[in-house]
């Protein structure tokens, strides 16, 4: 049961992370994207920016959500098992002080 917990709290916090991971990654790419790109059309990288975040952006938190699902599944499947290992350890207890 040890090793549920730690899995569970490991995937948690992975889970959370790709979230964050997945907020994060559109500002990085209009930023990279705009660097490269702007000497090539001329025109000023900060404008090229702003217009690649808002269109990044728009698909923001559907990426996210893409990203951290394998993620959520094993937290619920750990958080499943977990539940019923403590509710059979007490049936196991109840029926135990009862005999």
């Amino acid at each position: 049961m040890k090793w549920d917990i730690f899995l569970l709290i490991f995937s948690l916090s992975l889970l959370f992370l790709w979230f964050g991971a997945g907020y994060v990654l559109p500002l990085a790419q209009a930023e990279a994207i705009a660097e490269q790109l702007a000497p090539r059309i001329s025109t000023d990288e900060d404008i090229l920016r702003s217009n690649l975040q808002d269109i990044l952006n728009s698909g923001r938190l559907r990426q996210s959500v893409v990203y951290c699902t394998p993620w959520a599944i094993l937290s619920l499947l750990l958080m499943a098992r977990l539940l019923c290992d403590v509710v059979k350890k007490q049936r196991n207890h109840t029926c135990s002080s009862l005999d």
